[in-house]
């Protein structure tokens, strides 16, 4: 699962697409539940997997990045090639995305720090800008 968003200036047009860069969730169920975030192919939006209705004693963290790295000058400096809102993968800037958001893969290479053994939880939700508070309606 991907997500893509930007706004146009007025916000009025959201614009969607799969290209990087990119948070991606990536869920894989049946017997064992596995999930992670990826921060592989860049950062566009935070986005956290978590657990549900799993067996007492099982290891089913929340994982993912609730913290908006594009609001961050040290991990998405303005003219980082990419587009406005994202941030672009690579060298340095996946040592920042982990510092940031340990419990997110940031390399093709890279695990969570967090122990998974999650057999079965009744529902994983993808939860986009968990930290994000809900915007006023601002009426004239």
């Amino acid at each position: 699962m991907a997500w893509r968003a930007a706004t146009t200036a007025a916000l009025r047009q959201c614009e969607t697409g799969n290209a990087p860069p990119g948070t991606v969730a990536q869920v894989s169920v049946g017997g064992l539940a596995v999930y992670s975030v990826s921060l592989v192919d860049g950062f566009n939006v935070p986005m956290v997997v978590t657990p549900h209705d799993f067996a007492a004693g099982a290891q089913c963290p929340t994982l993912g990045c609730a913290v908006d790295l594009t609001q961050d000058q040290e991990c998405c400096p303005a003219g980082a090639g990419a587009p406005q809102g994202s941030c672009g993968p690579g060298g340095t800037q996946a040592a920042l995305f982990k510092a940031k958001c340990p419990d997110t893969r940031t390399t093709s290479t890279d695990i969570e720090a967090t122990p998974q053994d999650c057999i079965a939880p009744g529902e994983l939700k993808v939860v986009f800008c968990p930290a994000r508070t809900a915007r006023p309606v601002v009426t004239s």
